[in-house]
């Protein structure tokens, strides 16, 4: 990205540009999709870490190319999202700008039009939710909106495709909106000013100026060029009583009159003579301390004031209340007086015994049901209370929203969203789906898997496993003498692709869709329904001051929570946060602290299998504990300025299913491009190791035998693992003498495995539980170091990519020592209060 913004004709044969631009949250995402059809190019923006969505579509009767810009609230930058999007309006010259308005906000949005304007950039405007407005009682006037603005105005609900085709005929009367705002005679004068000092630019210089008076660094930066780069050739010289502009004023080599009738560049107060040993940068400091000066208040809140109090006057001319679409009498009852004291019911009983069960892990509680039904009884008579305080003034999405950011009453929602999205993810998903996948679907290659019954149809369809087949297949191929010494099971190219303990079919394809690929779809389905709902934006909220003292905002569980599905995507949108500190805290807590779904699903059945739920209890107290106490120092380490928290909150609504599978699909596809190839490449590595040195007697393990010598100190006698497969139990003892493969892992092995893939590491621990390898006090280390342990190579790479190599370096160097350390801890408590000894 070039620091010269100065006017410059876009590339020959490129397509024309149309920039979306809106709010956070207003839906242009959706609208883009419709456009385009479907996501096309995804790519960095020249000089930025902030991801810029693009395609194309046939708009206003010609093609063009389509940019789906980050989420901004200004285009006077105060994030990086920001930047990136203002960016793009300058230097990418956009024919038209589709701008995505929230239709029940809509002064919000209109204070980006009157920016929009100032720019001179054509626009349309796109009224998106408006069933939504309609609602809630909000009446638009939009052929009104329309004729005040002089721009097209159209009515969208992207979730449901309506208003899609008409956009498509609107960018054809794209025009600059007629708004333009008065920002009182000082700031006036000090914008006259600064539009003196400017080059040649793609948009409109009054722009620029009240950018620069309000305080805009980056743009500053760009355009602070050397006298020599500058379009005229010379610097703007000092003459007479100021500076003149001459040869200055917009490159065209002559002195320009303001409206306030003087020439060149006033005389600014605070000793500024001008010139050239002053800058570009001194005199515009010069002009915003002068002006500063001569007002009352800061001159970025003034400037802001005075858009947010012309967009609230255009508001009142064109908005006004409607009828109010209501819920069927006979349901608002049967909501207010049955099904939600029901709900409450069921929330503050399964929170009291979720708590009751984490406390008896510690300490024994006598009389545990009576505690759970009075706190249950408690909680639903407050639920029923405020229901019935609000049934007549609210309604039902209004009072659900409400609920949900209750200072009190919202946590055993979330208690509850929590434990129904386990339910749905660790048991459905990585449970029942998990097995029938993996064990019959792909099955192994020893074994046929017997087949498969259909539910209500009374119908056994008989499959074997698809590795069981290829097994079969390669036996057949072994017969031929030509290619015998290749297919055959003690040959290259089946070890290669079907052993049963790293062959890239076998083990890697087998792993990627039939044990991560079902947990992390189910996710994504959840993670959609919370976004889809609502809930997200308050579940942000509503942990805002928990982060805080962490050194980040509740903007910051959108990543955390999107890392629980994967981390690789989650260190992507920490882009959402507004300051470098805050990114690399996130970052380094998603690494460190955040399990991802597939993870989480194999250390669930493991947790199941050693402890039910104390296990559950002690694994959830051990990282959430670690997750607050490392985000605590990092933020007392890190030095940097705190951002402010802003989010908008969407209202609460039933989600669409339609749209959420579109954005579970999108998400599936994304993570299966990342994922697949890392997972074959980690499985070939595993091969590799295990095959090179490898000697029965002394390296039964090939290379990884030397990693099993040198963890032996730390794994053995920190952590009180076995550092390799030795005092094997009677059973699986009695398997290596018969000659059947053992599915085991040796201590080093799991931890590398969970460099390759997270989910590695915890499937490796998990068949050492089921082998009797590891007792349950050692899997309850295992799985918390594993947790802890270095993210996983993908991650690791979009690490270094976001972060840099310094910081991913300190970073990675902080986790292992660090992981290692806490499971010494647990291996000790755990030993001294004889926790999971069984």
């Amino acid at each position: 990205m070039s620091n010269d913004l100065t006017d410059s004709p876009p590339e020959a044969g490129a397509l024309p540009v149309v920039a979306l631009v809106g709010n956070p949250n207003v839906g242009k995402s959706a609208i883009f999709s419709l456009l385009t059809g479907r996501y096309v190019v995804v790519s960095n923006y020249p000089g930025t870490t902030v991801e810029v969505t693009s395609g194309t579509a046939r708009l206003g009767g010609e093609r063009v190319e389509v940019v789906d810009t980050p989420g901004v609230n200004s285009l006077v930058p105060r994030s990086e999202d920001e930047e990136v999007t203002r960016a793009i309006l300058l230097e990418r010259r956009p024919r038209a700008v589709l701008q995505v308005l929230d239709a029940k906000n809509l002064s919000r949005g209109l204070v980006i039009t009157s920016q929009l304007a100032e720019m001179g950039l054509p626009v349309v405007l796109a009224l998106n939710m408006w069933d939504e407005a309609m609602d809630r009682g909000i009446a638009i006037d939009a052929d009104g909106l329309s004729r005040l603005l002089g721009v097209p105005v159209v009515k969208t609900v992207a979730t449901q495709k309506k208003g899609i085709g008409a956009i498509a005929a609107a960018m054809a009367r794209a025009a600059v909106p007629q708004m333009r705002i008065d920002y009182g005679a000082h700031v006036e004068h000090g914008i006259a000013g600064v539009e003196l000092l400017l080059p040649t630019l793609p948009v409109n210089a009054r722009s620029a100026a009240v950018s620069l008076l309000a305080g805009d660094p980056e743009l500053e930066r760009r355009l602070t060029v050397p006298p020599e780069r500058r379009p005229d050739g010379d610097a703007h010289e000092a003459a007479g009583d100021g500076a003149a502009a001459d040869g200055g004023a917009h490159g065209r080599g002559r002195r320009r009159r303001c409206r306030h009738g003087c020439t060149g560049v006033h005389r600014w107060g605070g000793g500024w003579s001008g010139g050239a040993e002053a800058g570009f940068a001194g005199s515009v400091a010069a002009i915003r301390n002068d002006t500063q000066g001569r007002c009352s208040e800061p001159l970025g809140y003034g400037i802001s004031r005075r858009r947010a109090h012309a967009a609230e006057q255009l508001v009142r001319r064109v908005v006004s209340a409607a009828p109010r679409e209501q819920w069927p009498p006979v349901w608002r009852r049967a909501f207010f007086w049955v099904i939600g004291p029901l709900l409450g019911l069921m929330v503050s009983c399964l929170s009291a015994i979720l708590l009751v069960l984490g406390v008896g892990v510690f300490a024994e509680l006598p009389h545990a049901e009576v505690i759970v039904w009075l706190l249950g009884g408690a909680g639903a008579a407050a639920y029923a209370a405020h229901l019935w305080r609000w049934r007549r003034s609210h309604g039902i999405s209004e009072v659900l929203g409400r609920l949900t950011m209750h200072p009190v009453l919202a946590f055993p929602i979330l208690a509850a969203v929590l434990w129904a999205t386990y339910l749905f993810v660790g048991v459905f998903g990585a449970g029942e789906c998990v097995d029938f996948i993996e064990n019959t679907i792909f099955g192994n290659t020893l074994e046929p898997a017997g087949g498969f019954a259909i539910p209500l149809a009374g119908l056994h369809v008989p499959w074997d496993g698809l590795n069981y087949y290829l097994a079969q297949l390669a036996d057949l191929l072994a017969a031929n003498n030509t290619i015998g010494f290749l297919a055959s099971r003690d040959g290259f190219m089946y070890q290669l692709l079907l052993s049963e303990d790293a062959g890239l079919i076998r083990v890697g394809l087998t792993y990627a869709f039939a044990i991560v690929l079902p947990i992390v779809g189910f996710f994504f389905l959840a993670f959609g329904l919370m976004e889809d709902s609502g809930y997200l934006p308050r579940l942000a909220a509503m942990v805002d001051w928990l982060f805080k003292r962490i050194g980040l905002n509740g903007k910051a569980v959108l990543p955390m929570v999107l890392g629980l599905g994967c981390d690789t995507m989650a260190t992507l949108t920490t882009r959402i946060l507004d300051s470098r500190r805050e990114r690399i805290i996130a970052t380094l807590l998603l690494a460190l602290a955040i399990p991802c779904s597939a993870q989480i699903g194999v250390i669930s059945g493991v947790l199941t299998d050693i402890g039910g739920g104390a296990a559950f209890a002690i694994y959830i107290a051990v990282i959430v504990s670690q997750f607050l106490l490392v985000g605590w120092l990092a933020s007392k380490v890190l030095k940097g300025k705190k951002s402010d928290f802003m989010i908008e909150i969407p209202p609460f609504r039933l989600p669409k299913l339609s749209n959420v599978v579109v954005k579970t699909f999108y998400r599936v596809s994304w993570f299966l491009k990342e994922a697949v190839p890392l997972f074959l490449i980690g499985t070939l590595a595993l091969f590799i190791l295990t095959r090179i040195g490898y000697n029965e007697q002394t390296r039964p393990l090939g290379l990884m035998s030397y990693a099993d010598r040198i963890g032996a100190p730390v794994t053995e006698h920190l952590l009180g693992l076995p550092p390799h497969l030795k005092g094997l139990p009677p059973a699986e003892d009695a398997k290596v003498r018969a000659g059947q493969p053992l599915r085991g892992h040796s201590t080093s092995e799991a931890f590398i495995l969970g460099f390759l893939r997270r989910d590695y590491g915890a499937v490796a621990i998990r068949d050492n539980v089921k082998s009797g390898f590891f007792s349950p006090r050692q899997a309850m280390v295992a799985l918390i170091v594993i947790t802890l342990f270095v993210p996983c190579l993908a991650n690791m790479l979009v690490i270094v990519k976001e972060r840099g190599p310094v910081t991913a370096a300190l970073i990675v160097g902080f986790i292992i020592p660090y992981s290692f350390l806490v499971g010494g801890m647990m291996n000790y408590l755990l030993k001294m209060t004889n926790l999971l000894q069984q």
